[in-house]
């Protein structure tokens, strides 16, 4: 697991109505899950939709980790400077989440 920055000037909507997924560090920042590996050979990949898909995910220690369906449109912009958390390992998918 790895918390970095990252230069880049993207923007991410999320629509209404639309599950997001969030890890929330222990001072209370909150990273929404962007991007998630997919294995094309042995595709398994969770339902998004369902609010246990990644109950189970590792995170780092003290982290929590939320889902939620957003009522309104969210937009997070990095303005040329983005805080991602990354998560790989051997037994699981990588996982990548931006700091909100």
């Amino acid at each position: 697991m790895v918390l970095g920055q990252v230069m880049r000037d993207t923007r991410f909507c999320y629509p209404p109505g639309a599950r997001v997924h969030e890890l929330t560090d222990p001072q209370g920042n909150v990273h929404i899950l962007f991007a998630y590996e997919v294995d094309s050979f042995d595709f398994a990949s969770p339902d998004f939709q369902d609010a246990n898909a990644l109950l189970d995910y590792p995170r780092p220690a003290g982290w929590s980790y939320s889902t939620r369906i957003l009522n309104a449109e969210l937009v997070i912009g990095s303005g040329g400077i983005a805080s991602v958390l990354s998560i790989q390992g051997p037994v699981f998918p990588t996982s990548t989440w931006e700091k909100r």
